[in-house]
């Protein structure tokens, strides 16, 4: 897992514009998050994932080799989970808003979702 800063911010009369993250990206989704409930406790063997805050924040949980990693993200802040890393994220308000950006997109015969064993 990476926290990403913002590659750029532009900001002039107009407003500004906050560029997250340059990549090749095959689908994007907003994933809405209500409850404190757990998503995710899994791995990818040949998927990244980008993450950005968008409303909220969230507890994010990594384990990779042994190595336990809890940290809280919060609206604004990015973050990148590589292949193999397990990863679970979970809304520390009652409402959160991320989105979520793929490496691969989702095949339903080859989902590339793993369980931890």
């Amino acid at each position: 897992m990476t926290k990403k800063q913002p590659e750029f911010i532009r900001t002039d009369k107009r407003g500004k514009l906050i560029q997250l993250i340059t990549g090749k990206f095959k689908q994007l989704n907003i994933l809405e998050m209500v409850d404190k409930t757990p998503w995710g406790g899994h791995y990818h063997k040949n998927r990244y994932e980008f993450f950005h805050v968008l409303d909220g924040a969230i507890s994010l949980r990594i384990k990779k080799n042994g190595c336990n990693i809890e940290t809280e993200v919060i609206k604004g802040e990015s973050f990148m989970v590589k292949p193999f890393e397990v990863h679970e994220i979970v809304s520390r308000t009652d409402y959160s808003r991320l989105l979520v950006g793929y490496s691969k997109a989702f095949d339903p015969n080859n989902p590339d979702i793993h369980k931890e064993v």
